[in-house]
């Protein structure tokens, strides 16, 4: 399911990694990221499958990792519902996890992606000439800054 998800056309055009997956291949991933630092969740919507959200390479000497989702349900895509799963993961990492930063990549071309980061209180790196990607990172600072007025926001 989360492979048909990922190589259908309207959510791999906003991946960094562009090509189609093959079974082949999803195996290989998944045997690289079965392990205590790499955290992927199905989101679940009123029961039912409708995205994905991923913290990994978490560093415990650092206190970081990396963070991201997409949401396969067109009709909840550009809503407040990419927020609440954002929120949940959030609070997890910084309050379960307690971690002090996470990071995520984005590519230059993906608005939507850019303002929901930026809604969430990442901050983004400068653009690198000849790079495709943007790096941002949310501490959790920044995050408790919005926080309470993103919980007002979905409800």
């Amino acid at each position: 399911m989360v492979r048909k998800w990922r190589n259908d056309d309207e959510i791999r055009q906003f991946m960094v990694f562009r090509d189609e997956i093959s079974p082949d291949q999803q195996r290989n991933w998944f045997a690289s990221v079965d392990n205590p630092l790499n955290h992927y969740s199905l989101i679940i919507y009123q029961g039912e499958k409708v995205g994905l959200t991923h913290v990994k390479n978490v560093d415990l000497r650092s206190q970081s990792a990396e963070g991201g989702m997409f949401i396969y349900r067109k009709d909840l895509r550009n809503s407040v519902f990419g927020y609440r799963a954002a929120i949940v993961g959030s609070d997890w990492c910084f309050y379960e996890m307690s971690l002090k930063v996470i990071t995520g990549t984005v590519l230059k071309e993906n608005g939507r992606a850019i303002r929901f980061n930026v809604g969430l209180g990442h901050v983004f790196d400068p653009e690198v000439p000849g790079i495709d990607v943007l790096t941002c990172r949310l501490t959790r600072e920044a995050y408790e800054r919005v926080r309470s007025g993103l919980i007002e926001a979905i409800k």
